[in-house]
């Protein structure tokens, strides 16, 4: 890509798709792509990082979505106010799709955030969707968000947690301050999951749905 913009290649063009017959930038095909390095040349070269006709989303939505960390980097340094004014807040996107990384360098800019926007809403959003596309390997994206202020105790974050089957969810989740007790007159996925990491005989076994263990039998 550097060697086809040192000829001239104008970062802005567009190709038109045959499959889909839309035409697509540079920009937005690399970012399809998760080529990272492309991205930061085409931007470097003066591509457009906020053209309204990207039919995918802005840049930095996709870079968010992609995990691509350098050309997501280049976009917040360049204009940290596009963080405030994606119309998809690009943490969520990060945190959906298990990008680490992405998800780290997003909360250690929080500053550049509006201040007197619901920052603490979009910790709340973001913690929620960890857990519901959680798996074992993005537990730290769950301890990046509690550590930095995403409240535990809104439901039905614990309940989402009981039915990932993961204790280590679980735990880390009530040790920030979830409780098990919720608004019912039956015992709740979340009491379950608390029941069942304190039992015994689960031998360290998660409760989840399939399950065919009586509820009675776990001890509150």
């Amino acid at each position: 890509m550097n060697e086809r913009l040192a000829a001239g290649l104008d970062p802005n063009t567009h190709l038109l798709i045959p499959q889909s017959g839309r035409h697509l930038s540079l920009l937005e095909l690399s970012l399809l792509a998760a080529n990272d390095k492309a991205g930061e040349a085409l931007l470097l070269a003066g591509a457009e990082p906020d053209d309204e006709s990207q039919l995918l989303g802005t840049p930095l939505e996709l870079a968010a979505q992609q995990g691509m960390l350098r050309t997501l980097k280049f976009l917040v340094n360049q204009d940290p106010m596009r963080l405030s004014t994606s119309p998809s807040p690009p943490l969520l996107l990060a945190v959906g799709n298990q990008h680490m990384e992405v998800v780290r360098f997003l909360l250690q800019r929080s500053d550049d955030y509006v201040r007197d926007g619901p920052w603490q809403t979009l910790l709340d959003d973001s913690l929620q969707v960890a857990v519901s596309t959680y798996s074992e390997s993005s537990l730290g994206i769950v301890v990046e968000l509690v550590s930095a202020g995403a409240n535990p105790t809104i439901q039905p974050t614990l309940v989402e947690a009981a039915a990932k089957c993961s204790p280590r969810l679980v735990e880390l989740l009530i040790a920030a301050g979830a409780g098990p007790t919720m608004q019912s007159n039956e015992k709740s996925p979340a009491e379950l999951a608390l029941a069942c990491l304190k039992n015994d005989d689960t031998k360290g076994q998660p409760f989840c749905s399939t399950s065919t263990r009586p509820a009675s039998s776990y001890v509150i």
